[in-house]
Order: structure tokens, then sequence, then C-alpha cells
């Protein structure tokens, strides 16, 4: 009876050990590189729109460099995917949607850390009440310290999965003319 307690207690012990050692190499072969995408850093949005609050961005910030994290750009992470070269760890990527105005509140902690940052703005909301203006956007470009990437998030902020092929085909391309003019 002992001796066949000691085998099923045997059995117990390797059939766990064989599920983690699954379960860590499931877990090693289906890593994402984590993209971070903020919208507004507005204190007062914070309970009601995907907003956060400038100090607990700053924290954030420190986290990943106390964690030992690597900020990339989006085009850096981009090329590493469609090159096939392996992922390291540890990597993270920085976006802010919308173009924001407050999104600026954000830049000095991302210079002193030289995080590089992609900012996706709404091309027809640029120079609006609220949204980055083409003086804010020439300056990112301007600034060698600071590593700020402009892509587009549509002509207008329409939801494409709802439109039609001829409205997404404007929205990508009118954007994108419109950054690139100005």
């Amino acid at each position: 009876q002992r001796g066949l307690s000691v085998k099923k207690l045997t059995l117990f012990f390797l059939v766990v050990i064989l599920l983690l050692g699954s379960f860590w190499i499931y877990l090693n072969q289906n890593y994402a590189t984590p993209i971070l995408m903020y919208h507004s850093l507005d204190k007062s949005k914070v309970d009601t729109y995907a907003a956060v609050d400038p100090e607990v961005f700053r924290k954030q910030m420190e986290f990943i460099r106390v964690g030992g994290y690597k900020v990339i750009s989006l085009s850096e992470y981009c090329k590493l995917l469609k090159e096939g070269k392996a992922i390291p760890r540890k990597l993270v990527v920085i976006t802010f949607d919308d173009g924001y105005k407050d999104n600026l509140k954000a830049m000095g902690v991302l210079k002193e850390l030289g995080y590089p940052i992609t900012i996706f703005v709404i091309a027809e909301e640029i120079g609006r009440d609220g949204f980055l203006s083409r003086e804010d956007i020439v300056s990112f470009s301007a600034d060698e310290e600071t590593k700020v990437n402009i892509g587009s998030h549509t002509l207008t902020h329409a939801y494409l999965p709802d439109q039609e092929k001829s409205v997404m085909k404007r929205e990508i391309f009118q954007s994108k003319s419109l950054l690139e003019r100005n």
C-alpha cells in the first residue's frame, strides 16, 4: 500500500512538473511586446475618458526605467517584425492617439528619459482647440532630443470598420496627404 502511494505521489509531481514546464514554454513562445497606447493627459478627464493623470504617467515611465525595459519607437519595432528578427524581451513601445494638446505634458518626462513615441494625429483636427498645432508638430521634428514620430489617425476620426471602402480610402489617403503637406 505504501509503495503504491509513493508511486502515485511521484506520478503526481511528474505531471505537475510537465504542466508547469509546458506552461513556461507556451508563455515564452507567445510573448508579445507591450505597446502602451495613451490618449489624453488631462487630469480632469481621468474618470470619464481614456486619460491618465500626468503624475501617474510620470510614475509609469519611471516604472519602465526602473524595471529595466527598453523603449523603442514604433517604426523600430515594425522594422524588427518585418525583418523577422528576434524580438528581445523587455521592449516597450509608447503611442498616443488623437493628437490632443495635453500630450505636450508628456514631453518633459519622455525627453528626460530619452523615450521615443509615436503620436497618431487626426489630420483635420491639427490646430483646432484642444489639439496639437502645426507648430507643435514642427517643433518635435526640429528638436533632436525629443524623439517623436507623427502618424495618421485618419482624416476625421471616422471608425473605419463601419465605413464604405471609398470613405476608408479618403480617410487614409487624404490624412496622409494633409500630414505630408504640413
